[in-house]
C-alpha cells in the first residue's frame, strides 16, 4: 500500500497538466472576453443582439457537454484535435462568455465624462478607448476575472473525459490500482486547494501592485 507521501508524488504528475490546462483556458477566456467587449463597443444594435445571444447560449450549456460535443462532433466534420487542445478550447469558450460580461460591466461603470474629457483634449475615439477607458476597465474588472479563473480551475477535472492526465485522471487510475479512494481523493482535493491558494495569492499581489487609489470596491 502506498503511503500518503507516495500518493502525493504520484498525483503530482497531473498537477502540471492541471496548471497548464487552467492557465491556457483562462488566457483564451481573457482574449475572447476582450474581443467580445470590443465587439459590443463597435457593433450596432443588431450586432449586440447577436453577441448577447451567443453569450447566453454558451453560458447555458455546461462545459462538460461542450467537451463531449467537441470530442464526438468535430471528428465527424474532419477536424481532429489533440485532447488537451479540445478541452482548452471548450473551457476557454465558456470563460470568454463570462469574462466578457465582467469586462463589459467594468467598462460600462466608467463615467462617460472620462471619454468626453479625452475627446476635449483632441484625442480620437480609438485613442480614448485604449489610453483612458481600457486601463480603468482592467483595474475595475480584476476581482471578477480572479473569480472566473477559479471557475476555470474547478472545471479543469472535466479534462479526464478526454483522457488528459490531470489530477483527477491520475487519482482515478491510482484508486483503481490501490483501492484507497478516500486518501487518494483527499490528497487530490488538497492539491486543487494548493493551486488555488498559490494562484489567488499571485493575482492578489498583482492587483495590489497595479491598483490605484479611488478604485476601491464598494
Amino acid at each position: 500500500m502506498p503511503t500518503y507521501l507516495e500518493i502525493l508524488k504520484l498525483l503530482s504528475v497531473g498537477v502540471w497538466n492541471t496548471l497548464l490546462l487552467t492557465l491556457l483556458s483562462a488566457a483564451v477566456g481573457v482574449i475572447g472576453g476582450t474581443a467580445l467587449t470590443l465587439a459590443h463597443v463597435v457593433t450596432g444594435r443588431t450586432g449586440r443582439a447577436i453577441l448577447r445571444g451567443f453569450v447566453y447560449t454558451v453560458q447555458s450549456v455546461p462545459s462538460l457537454v461542450l467537451i463531449f460535443m467537441a470530442m464526438f462532433g468535430l471528428p465527424q466534420i474532419g477536424v481532429c484535435l489533440p485532447p488537451m487542445i479540445t478541452v482548452i478550447g471548450c473551457l476557454g469558450l465558456v470563460a470568454s462568455a463570462y469574462m466578457g460580461e465582467v469586462l463589459r460591466g467594468a467598462l460600462n461603470s466608467i463615467d462617460d465624462t472620462q471619454r468626453e474629457a479625452g475627446l476635449s483634449l483632441g484625442m480620437s475615439q480609438g485613442r480614448v478607448f485604449w489610453s483612458v477607458l481600457m486601463p480603468q476597465m482592467w483595474r475595475l474588472s480584476a476581482p471578477g476575472l480572479i473569480n472566473e479563473f477559479t471557475a476555470v480551475l474547478k472545471s479543469s477535472p472535466f479534462a479526464y473525459i478526454a483522457g488528459v492526465p490531470e489530477i483527477l485522471k491520475e487519482a482515478q487510475a491510482l484508486t483503481a490500482v490501490t483501492s484507497r479512494g478516500l486518501p487518494v481523493y483527499t490528497i487530490a482535493a488538497l492539491l486543487f486547494l494548493a493551486i488555488y491558494l498559490v494562484c489567488n495569492g499571485l493575482f492578489e499581489t498583482l492587483y495590489r501592485r497595479f491598483h490605484l487609489p479611488g478604485f476601491e470596491e464598494g
